[in-house]
């Protein structure tokens, strides 16, 4: 768990891009009724959508961000993306480690405007946990994962606990957020049960191409 200012925070994000062993737990997308199907980058991508009680038909908002930048963020139902309890993002990039580089690293410098941006709006020192770290299972270069939590915002009491994970492909790294506000709570005090359940739906995130290697168009993902 680390805790401290935003400086501090980052500093020990880069020594856990080098140190994280924790392992991830899977749930199979068939298992789950919902599954959202979203195109970027040419590809399928689909993973569990939990907030129910039905699958929308688009994402609450959609779009590019930046040169070869993608979003789609959802919310429940009558909530929106400026007022939420719960959000899910996903996102993309078409930039990939450089030859030689640790994937871990190059997450990091991804994370860190994140990681910035949440501190300064926690009125308490947030917690970040390293949470997964695999190569080369699930046909990724790498699935990387960390755990977010603020126990009071600044202005609001309310508190956010977050998880990000990194899904790094040969074409393009995605990544999937779990954003959660409710209660205030202890610093730290984040519900590691509930956030590793979930964090096993987010990496049952599947990425297909849509299209064969003979131009066909492809199945989505099942």
């Amino acid at each position: 768990m680390v805790r401290g200012d935003y400086r501090q925070i980052l500093a020990v994000l880069v020594v856990l891009a080098c140190a994280v062993t924790a392992e991830a737990q899977s749930r199979p997308l068939k298992d789950v009724i919902f599954v959202v199907h979203q195109t970027i980058q040419g590809h399928d991508v689909s993973f569990p959508y939990p907030f129910g009680p039905q699958l929308p038909a688009a994402p609450d908002f959609q779009g590019e961000t930046g040169p070869g930048r993608f979003l789609a963020q959802w919310v429940p139902q009558d909530e929106s993306v400026t007022d939420w309890t719960q959000i899910i993002a996903l996102a993309s990039t078409t930039a990939l480690p450089r030859a030689g580089e640790d994937p871990a690293a190059f997450v990091v410098d991804l994370l860190r405007p994140f990681a910035i941006e949440f501190a300064e709006r926690c009125a308490q020192n947030p917690s970040i946990v390293a949470d997964v770290d695999q190569r080369g299972v699930h046909g990724y270069r790498a699935m990387i994962g960390f755990r977010f939590g603020c126990g009071r915002l600044h202005g609001q009491p309310r508190s956010e606990d977050a998880m990000i994970q990194y899904f790094i492909t040969d074409h393009a790294t995605y990544s999937l957020h779990w954003a959660e506000r409710g209660p205030t709570h202890d610093p730290g005090a984040v519900d590691t049960a509930r956030w590793r359940q979930r964090g096993g739906l987010m990496f049952s995130l599947q990425v297909c191409p849509r299209l064969g290697v003979d131009g066909t168009p492809h199945s989505p993902c099942d």
